[in-house]
């Protein structure tokens, strides 16, 4: 009897590993996509059903794309359509992941659990709407798939589409009547799931104008556009907190409310200018907007406090420029009423003499425009807010100057979401709606995020909107494009877009300085953007340097930038002039540049990335050594010769007594030293 149970139970053994032999044998032929091989194992008794590594072998085969042999194992009789791997998927969770409508409506017929759920809650619909498989949601949808079974986040399908940016899936819920104002634990609707995220603009690279149209999608399906959630923070306050002014602008301009407080008593206002980082733009555009700028605000230590005496107090530093939070504070003044008293001085004190309170307060009073005028203006606009009051002005029966004054000096075609979609447009070069938007009178002179949409095009290289906004804008608006004082031509020789250039007509500000002094050639040759520099110079740039400036040669010759200065010198800059250090071209030549280097001078050209310049500058202040240049097609041998071809003189010292054969011999350039030797000798 004893030798029995051990013939069973080696007998058991061996049919163990025999299976374990076949189902590996079956998952190896899957990866190789041996379909002969598989069904041969199938054949044999290999099971579909059984888990090996992480999964079965129709998800393996569905995984690899391998469409055959998953046609194969799902038309074997003992197929399991509901045998799931090591993540608790079904086949139907891969197949609508893998965006296979075919395998999913097999599953479906084969009796598929359509809600199944994996071990992060999803089910297959859920699926679909995290990975934009629009096709297979529909299919789901049209079968019956619930359209309300939430993941262990407690998302519904429509907030994860919205996460996720998947449009298609969005509108496929939406016309099937998912509850667009179905609740996470957290209180948050679909809508702010798919407000802009930091995440989904600048890591995933998901579109803008894709994630503001899902807002859209769901407003118009019914969301409640102030719906508030755990804290208290409505949509609006959400688009604060993500700094993203597209989607406060287009919240708005859907007139949500803009004064909606949260648990702490905030407003989205307050929100802008307590974050650590304030959101002075944010703010200004709410004030425009409407928003009550009067309501006190309650600080971490309990003390309650007028915004604009907020950001006198804990945001004005006195003898700094800080232009937003200025333009922000002169908009606060235009549109409140100051107080006769301030909260720090409104209570009883012995200490403290009533009239020198009050009469301080008074005179602080009378200096600010409490005119009649004023005053009617902060009431009307108090009667008209709640929600965006612009367009509850321009209806007015009034002249267009009134409405100006009301609007805060706004014109009438400033309509800030216009100009965000503006901007938008360029970035994505929907460059057909960016020319619709601006033939309907969309203004080019205003900036958002601190840029006019001339900029903007130029520093994402958009050539078309470029000349479109050329064409439309009067030439006396390219002069004083930014803060700096650049004109159009600056900022083309910023960004590096020589190939625009030529869409200018010809005028003299392309020697203009902006206010650092600097003209567009000049700028051109700082950033080391020699090929824009080289296009200025054809269309009559100046080569003289400005004083105070480092010569154009000198740094085309630091940067390796050969062919611009053989340029210079058949232009006539003397070979051997020097900067204020005594420099001539062939020092910073021979020396690669580090003779500016070494006194923390910038020479982009000789770096593939501004972030390898800024670590070159901590090695060198590390270590005390010599540059580490990252670029290798710096030409500073083709220079050397050039230069000594011209009538280089070797033999001239700078103000740290140093020849160029000192340079040489001081940067480790021995390569040179032999060259300028020789020169020396004739």
């Amino acid at each position: 009897m004893e030798d029995t149970h051990k013939d069973d139970f080696y007998r058991q053994v061996e049919e163990q590993h025999f299976a374990m032999s076949l189902l590996a044998q079956l998952h190896q032929a899957i990866s190789t996509n041996d379909i002969h091989l598989v069904n041969l194992l199938i054949a044999q008794g290999a099971d579909v059903n059984v888990k090996y590594g992480h999964d079965t072998a129709f998800i393996a085969a569905v995984q690899l794309n391998h469409v055959q042999c998953a046609d194969c194992i799902l038309s074997c009789e003992s197929f399991n359509p509901n045998a799931t791997n090591q993540f608790e998927s079904s086949p139907l969770h891969i197949a609508v992941k893998c965006g296979h409508t075919h395998f999913s409506r097999s599953l479906l017929n084969k009796g598929a659990d359509i809600d199944a759920v994996n071990n992060q809650g999803l089910s297959p619909l859920g699926v679909t709407a995290w990975h934009g498989t629009y096709h297979c949601a529909e299919i789901l949808v049209e079968q019956g798939a619930s359209l309300s079974v939430r993941d262990k986040l407690g998302r519904t399908p429509l907030m994860i589409a919205c996460s996720f940016v998947n449009i298609e899936v969005v509108q496929i819920l939406l016309q099937h009547g998912c509850d667009v104002n179905a609740l996470c634990p957290d209180m948050r609707t679909a809508l702010i799931y798919a407000l802009p995220t930091h995440y989904n603009r600048h890591v995933s690279k998901k579109k803008l104008s894709a994630m503001l149209s899902i807002c859209e999608l769901v407003i118009n399906a019914g969301c409640h556009i102030n719906k508030q959630d755990k804290n208290g923070w409505s949509a609006l306050h959400h688009s604060v907190d993500r700094d993203c002014l597209e989607s406060l602008c287009f919240l708005v301009e859907k007139d949500c409310l803009l004064d909606v407080k949260d648990k702490s008593g905030h407003t989205p206002f307050h929100l802008c200018i307590m974050k650590s980082e304030p959101r002075y733009k944010m703010a200004e555009k709410l004030v425009y907007y409407g928003t009550k700028v009067n309501i006190d605000m309650t600080l971490s230590n309990g003390v309650t406090i007028n915004p604009l005496f907020y950001l006198c107090k804990y945001h004005l530093v006195p003898s700094t420029i800080n232009l937003p939070l200025n333009h922000l504070l002169q908009l606060l003044c235009e549109a409140q009423l100051p107080p006769l008293v301030t909260n720090d001085n409104s209570m009883w004190s012995r200490t403290l003499s009533m009239w020198s309170t009050l009469s301080r307060d008074i005179l602080i009073w009378l200096q600010s425009p409490c005119s009649l005028q004023h005053q009617s203006k902060i009431i009307i606009r108090n009667l008209l807010s709640g929600s965006n009051i612009l367009p509850k002005i321009r209806s007015l029966p009034i002249g267009n100057n009134l409405k100006m004054f009301l609007s805060l000096g706004l014109g009438h075609n400033i309509l800030f979401f216009q100009l965000c979609k503006l901007h938008t447009c360029i970035v994505e070069f929907d460059n057909e709606t960016a020319k619709k938007l601006l033939l309907n009178g969309v203004s080019t002179d205003f900036p958002i995020n601190e840029k006019l949409p001339i900029e903007k095009a130029i520093e994402v290289q958009n050539i078309e909107m470029i000349a479109s906004i050329i064409q439309l804008t009067p030439a006396t608006q390219l002069t004083h494009l930014t803060n700096d004082g650049d004109n159009v031509y600056h900022l083309l020789s910023k960004y590096n877009v020589s190939s625009a250039i030529h869409l200018l007509p010809t005028s003299n500000f392309i020697n203009s300085q902006n206010k650092l002094g600097f003209t567009p050639l000049q700028t051109a040759v700082k950033y080391g953007h020699f090929e824009t520099a080289e296009e200025l110079i054809k269309h009559e740039a100046s080569i003289n340097s400005h004083p105070d400036s480092y010569p154009l040669i000198h740094l085309a010759a630091a940067s390796g930038a050969c062919s611009f200065v053989k340029l210079l010198l058949l232009r006539g800059i003397d070979v051997n002039s020097t900067d204020r250090f005594g420099n001539t071209p062939l020092h910073l030549a021979v020396s690669k540049g580090n003779e500016y280097l070494m006194l923390d001078i910038e020479i982009p050209a000789l770096f593939n990335h501004e972030a390898l310049a800024a670590l070159d500058v901590c090695k060198r202040h590390v270590t005390g050594g010599q540059s580490t240049l990252t670029r290798s097609d710096a030409d500073h041998a083709g220079i050397v010769q050039i230069l000594l071809e011209h009538g280089g003189n070797p033999l001239l010292v700078n103000n740290y007594n140093r020849t160029p054969t000192d340079s040489a011999q001081l940067f480790h350039a021995t390569e040179f030293v032999e060259q300028l030797k020789r020169c020396t000798c004739h």
